[in-house]
């Protein structure tokens, strides 16, 4: 049974430190607003100054990853092109264009 009552009158402090916490926090609550406000404020623009350099890099990558690909989509129309004008010149000089690509590999 000791240990019961132990347990008891140590919730009853327990419940009395929580009482006396509320209590305080009911007695000062302005003062603790204004302070809590302005750091809410500076750790909000803060977070907001973190978004936008992620937005800022997310954007270059996306720009670098754009013109990697126009870059390679313009080689490839000019690869194209280019086969393109040969078997117009090989038309043109009467060569089939199958032998002009053979000679060109050998």
């Amino acid at each position: 049974m000791p240990e019961s009552e132990d347990i008891a009158k140590s919730d009853d402090i327990e419940d009395k430190d929580n009482i006396s916490v509320v209590e305080k926090a009911q007695k000062d609550p302005p003062a603790i607003s204004v302070v809590d406000a302005a750091k809410l404020k500076v750790m909000k623009r803060g977070e907001e100054i973190a978004k936008a350099k992620l937005a800022v890099e997310r954007k270059k990558k996306l720009a670098e990853k754009a013109a990697t690909k126009a870059t390679f989509m313009l080689r490839r129309k000019l690869k194209r092109s280019s086969r393109k004008d040969r078997e117009k010149k090989a038309k043109k000089a009467g060569v089939p264009a199958g032998v002009e690509e053979q000679t060109e590999l050998e």
